[in-house]
């Protein structure tokens, strides 16, 4: 029995040594990180900075440069509606002098059932978002910088002085409805950039 029990203590023995130095190998020295895991921490770091500029930087230039050509594309959307609404119903719409307000929007998107009886949806608007066009939260239409979109329209045919755009020149346009952005920088070349109109 003797023997039995020195063999138990024996294998106890065995069994905790391991155990013991596997917990000494993993002790830290109490001086910090040494200089090879300080370097592969910030070139980590580094590495992981470069990869998320390099998948957002494509998707930002995209971004602005998609811009330009919808808010070209809004202009001529709101007059190609303003145009169908009068073909439709032989007049002009209310509130289409001005801002492009929720009030001609609902007349345009059929939501307005007085001034457009037969509901038909003449130009569809979704929500604003930056980059995107559509109606902010009052029910304004702004262009993809933010700017509100402006109309003026004519039963003679001929609008004066539309779109006034700081250094820019506007003559009399010969057409029944003119679409544009007011851009509310003031940084002149951005304004420029940011500038649409219906009849350019």
């Amino acid at each position: 029995m003797e023997s039995l029990l020195n063999a138990f203590e024996a294998r106890k023995c065995l069994d905790v040594t391991p155990a013991i130095g596997m917990f000494e190998s993993v002790k830290r020295s109490s001086h910090g990180l040494t200089f090879p895991e300080i370097l592969i921490a910030a070139c980590t770091v580094i590495l992981v900075l470069f990869i998320a500029g390099a998948m957002l930087i494509p998707r930002l230039i995209e971004g602005d440069n998609m811009v330009r050509p919808q808010a070209r594309n809004d202009v001529t959307q709101i007059a190609t509606a303003i145009s169908a609404y009068d073909a439709e119903y032989g007049r002009l719409p209310p509130h289409a002098n001005g801002p492009v307000s929720r009030a001609l929007i609902d007349i345009l998107t059929g939501n307005d059932a007085e001034a457009n009886p037969r509901k038909i949806v003449f130009i569809e608007i979704n929500p604003w978002k930056l980059y995107r066009s559509g109606t902010n939260s009052a029910g304004d239409f702004l262009d993809p910088w933010g700017n509100p979109y402006f109309i003026a329209t004519s039963e003679s045919n001929t609008i004066s002085q539309a779109g006034s755009v700081p250094g820019r020149t506007v003559h009399d346009l010969p057409k029944s409805v003119a679409v544009w952005n007011v851009p509310t920088t003031t940084l002149t070349r951005e304004a420029h950039r940011q500038a649409v109109t219906s009849w350019e």
